[in-house]
Formats: C-alpha cells, structure tokens, sequence
C-alpha cells in the first residue's frame, strides 16, 4: 500500500509540472502580455 501511494503521489506531482509548463507556455506565446 505504501508503495503505491507514493507512486501515485509522484505521478500527480510529475502531472502538475506538465501542466504548469503548459500553462507557462501558452501564457508567453498567447497575447505576450
């Protein structure tokens, strides 16, 4: 139980990198406010 708690603690971490280095992109290539 303990293992896949943390595999599934660091698969959310990895997701939300991706997902704020998506979001960090769209907002420099969007308007360029």
């Amino acid at each position: 139980m303990a293992e896949l708690h943390a595999g599934d603690a660091a698969s959310r971490e990895q997701t939300a990198q991706t997902i704020s280095r998506l979001f960090l992109r769209k907002e420099r290539n969007g308007t360029g406010h």
